[in-house]
């Protein structure tokens, strides 16, 4: 990304240009946009990564050069068959509940008359409308849900330790990174994965779904629960700043979201 992409343009990249690459990029150029018009120091939102990054305030400068970085891989990210890249409308979530049918008059022939649940459809190539087929989708799997995340900046290191497979032997990989830049991004990945089986420890523990829901019969519980784990944490924390900031960025704690939205 040679420069700054601003919003008209990002209009003219959405409504207007048919580039199966431009469409690839067009995400990545929106948040950077964003970032650079409103990005300020802030710590991150997920409080379970607190304590990874130090307690400390992040700047958004980092994930605008990743977003950079990824943006000069996108080309060799389209594949080479052209129909692929042919734009078209796809249902994300076509299934018998979304779908109104009726007779037809005389006849008595089922027929499809509309389609419910669209606001989730995208305008794409092809090649990045693809999800999981329904019979393959396992969520809630124990196997799945233990794999390991990475931010963006492991991903990157992944792709280009990968490239040959991935864009060809012949094509040499635009990005590069230095040995010690790589070793200290995998250190910071596995911190990121510890982080997230501990959440998921204490996700056990609770009883609490996505964004620590728990149905109403179970809140009581629950909070005693979360306020239970919170002491017994909190014990193991030697007295003094550490526990202080760990106490204040408590995960489960109520949390002021207006610097986020």
């Amino acid at each position: 990304m040679s420069r700054s992409l601003k919003f008209p343009e990002l209009i003219k990249i959405y409504h207007i240009d048919k580039n199966a690459e431009v469409a690839l990029a067009a995400a990545t150029c929106k948040e950077a946009a964003y970032l650079e018009c409103f990005g300020r120091l802030l710590l991150p939102f997920q409080r379970k990564q607190r304590e990874v990054y130090g307690y400390e305030e992040q700047l958004p400068l980092d994930h605008i050069k990743n977003l950079e970085l990824y943006h000069r891989m996108t080309p060799s990210l389209v594949p080479g068959k052209a129909s692929l890249h042919a734009f078209c409308m796809r249902h994300p979530d076509f299934q018998p509940s979304n779908v109104i049918v009726s007779t037809s008059p005389g006849s008595g022939c089922w027929r499809i008359i509309g389609l419910l649940d669209w606001q989730h459809t995208m305008v794409l190539p092809h090649f990045l409308l693809a999800s999981i087929p329904g019979c393959l989708q396992n969520y809630g799997n124990l196997g799945s849900q233990t794999l390991k995340t990475h931010d963006l900046k492991a991903l990157l290191v992944k792709a280009t330790e990968k490239w040959a497979e991935l864009a060809g032997a012949d094509v040499p990989c635009p990005v590069k990174f230095e040995p010690d830049d790589v070793s200290k991004t995998k250190v910071f990945s596995e911190r990121l994965w510890l982080s997230d089986r501990n959440f998921a420890g204490c996700q056990t523990i609770v009883g609490f779904e996505t964004e620590t829901w728990v149905p109403n019969e179970h809140y009581k519980r629950g909070k005693a629960l979360a306020e239970l784990l919170k002491l017994t944490v909190l014990k193991e924390v030697p007295a003094g700043e550490a526990r202080d900031k760990a106490e204040a960025n408590w995960f489960l704690d109520n949390m002021n979201e207006d610097n986020y939205m």
